[in-house]
């Protein structure tokens, strides 16, 4: 009874709002025209236009985009994770089974610009992994190699992140194909690869508060 009490009451701001944004949306819209101005959101979507459209059976490449397509023997895009939903139909309007995805969801931090790992997520778990044996395709290939860190370094990364990364946490459990493997040969060191700090939250809010 309180939610439904909580939406009756938040129905109408809702609509108010929706109803003020999309007439902000018109006379914005309208004002570019006029000054024959675009901004980066714009551009996508003109681009969408003219690259994808609607069907009965959901979105298809247009023929100006097969015809575009034509133009890439392969495309490669890094950080995939941080793509949006036009910008994923977009790259695979103008692609043509060339498409090569590379991405970490770990490393995701721009979902404010509307950015959806949740893309990147679902082709990683629809793909079977690659064989060259079989040479299936598409598949999915795990960079799991890491030449930047010591196995010190790797080892502590994936101890804690194997206890508090999961899919209700963070998107994706921390599992084999997660983990970091220390590739790169260091010269040998005494001391310790890592230290860990361990902050006290009650102790930060009471130096913030005083602050």
């Amino acid at each position: 009874e309180e939610y439904y009490d909580d939406m009756a009451f938040f129905a109408p701001l809702m609509e108010s709002l929706t109803e003020c944004t999309l007439k902000f949306h018109r006379i914005f819209t309208e004002m570019k025209k006029e000054k024959k101005l675009a901004d980066f959101s714009d551009i996508a979507h003109m681009a969408l236009s003219l690259l994808v459209k609607e069907t009965a059976d959901g979105y298809e490449s247009t023929d100006f985009a097969k015809e575009i397509s034509l133009q890439f023997d392969e495309i490669l895009i890094d950080e995939y994770q941080d793509t949006n939903k036009a910008q994923d139909m977009l790259f695979s309007a103008v692609s043509r089974n060339n498409l090569f995805r590379v991405g970490d969801v770990k490393q995701s931090i721009y979902s404010f610009r509307q950015a959806m790992p949740e893309i990147f997520l679902e082709l990683k778990n629809t793909f079977e992994l690659y064989d060259c044996e079989k040479d299936n395709y598409p598949s999915k290939i795990i960079l799991g190699n890491n030449f930047r860190s010591r196995k010190g370094v790797t080892d502590i990364i994936n101890f804690i992140f194997n206890q508090i990364m999961s899919e209700q946490s963070g998107d994706i459990e921390y599992g084999e194909e997660e983990r970091l493997v220390a590739s790169a040969s260091y010269e040998p060191k005494t001391e310790a690869d890592t230290e860990l700090h361990i902050l006290d939250i009650a102790e930060l809010d009471r130096l913030t508060e005083n602050s």
